[in-house]
């Protein structure tokens, strides 16, 4: 499916850049054998508290903020780590939009959040 560096850290969840991968691949499959509208669906789960992301530590080292470490509890390590991951997805979406914009520049794309830091 085109999916590079498959994480080392097995999580539950696939991170946001894995899951990008996976639906960009199966979108421009369907784009390519229907004639058809094509529902898709992406959903974020890095941003998800504890904000300690499910990718390998060093995917996040260009979206870092601040201090950014786990054993941090304050409200500002907090932040940091949310902004972190919150930058980390953005990027992926980004993969998704380009992809969308470059193969099917008809199509309308909704993006809509459940979750933020408090």
């Amino acid at each position: 499916m085109g999916i590079e560096d498959y994480p080392k850290k097995q999580q539950y969840w696939v991170n946001d850049r894995l899951s990008s991968q996976q639906f960009n691949y199966f979108f421009n499959k369907n784009l390519k054998e229907t004639k058809q509208p094509i529902f898709g669906f992406w959903g974020s789960v890095d941003t998800h508290e504890h904000f300690t992301g499910y990718d390998d530590r060093e995917q996040y080292e260009q979206f870092k903020v601040g201090k950014w470490d786990t054993d941090i509890q304050s409200l500002y390590g907090l932040h940091d780590a949310y902004s972190t991951v919150l930058r980390y997805a953005d990027h992926q979406l980004g993969r998704i939009y380009d992809n969308i914009r470059k193969n099917a520049p008809h199509t309308i794309v909704v993006v809509l959040g459940d979750h933020a830091s408090r």
